[in-house]
């Protein structure tokens, strides 16, 4: 969502010369997202999907990955288990 919100050229800038932007755009990312599994399994989803494209080695480095979007699909996979659903995630790499 980060790199929809700000670009993505401009994302990956941010991410290095200004992460307190980065970090405003991923707490209203994880705002909706939370938000959106909680009344997703209310209404009584089967399953949650993310798809991490964009989150992938393609575009940032395995410690831009950890400090960026492991801590919020973390708190998404943890929430859909405590509504007892299964949370698919997908993510490729090297796509030509």
């Amino acid at each position: 969502m980060v790199g929809w919100l700000a670009g993505f050229e401009h994302a990956a800038l941010f991410s290095i010369e200004q992460p307190a932007i980065i970090d405003g755009l991923l707490d209203i990312a994880a705002t909706l997202n939370l938000a959106s599994i909680e009344l997703l399994c209310e209404l009584g989803v089967d399953y949650l999907e993310r798809r991490g494209y964009y989150e992938s080695a393609d575009w940032w480095s395995p410690a831009f990955f950890r400090r960026l979007a492991r801590p919020l699909l973390e708190k998404e996979i943890a929430l859909a288990h405590a509504y007892q659903r299964p949370f698919l995630y997908v993510m490729q790499s090297g796509i030509v």
